[in-house]
């Protein structure tokens, strides 16, 4: 699936590279190591840079983590990540990032949100 057209809530398979255009949907009843918890777009028309897209990682994604995820359901070495657009991305009118978890290593089959 097309990155662009992510949404909350959507599990896949984590591309292994860090750079990537697509990910594989799987319905979360099986097994995947990925999913999506929101989105956001930084303010501004102007690229902001990668250095301020991980800025936003910790300021945005992190706590919407805290709020959306199931403790219960959750492995204990998650993490969060994003998915951010890189600057021709931007500048084509892809402004959208995605924050999701993940776990190095391990794979579940359900959705992690409550």
């Amino acid at each position: 699936m097309s990155l662009c057209t992510l949404q909350t809530g959507d599990c896949f398979i984590e591309p292994a590279t860090t750079e990537f255009y697509e990910v594989e949907l799987t319905s979360c009843d099986e097994p995947h190591n990925a999913e999506v918890i929101g989105s956001y777009s930084p303010s501004g028309s102007d690229w902001p840079g990668e250095a301020a897209f991980y800025v936003d990682i910790d300021a945005t994604c992190s706590p919407m983590s805290d709020s959306v995820l199931d403790p219960a359901r959750t492995p204990a070495t998650y993490y969060v990540g994003a998915i951010m657009p890189n600057q021709d991305a931007w500048e084509y009118g892809i402004q959208e990032a995605f924050c999701y978890v993940s776990a190095d290593g391990e794979s579940w089959t359900t959705s992690l949100t409550s």
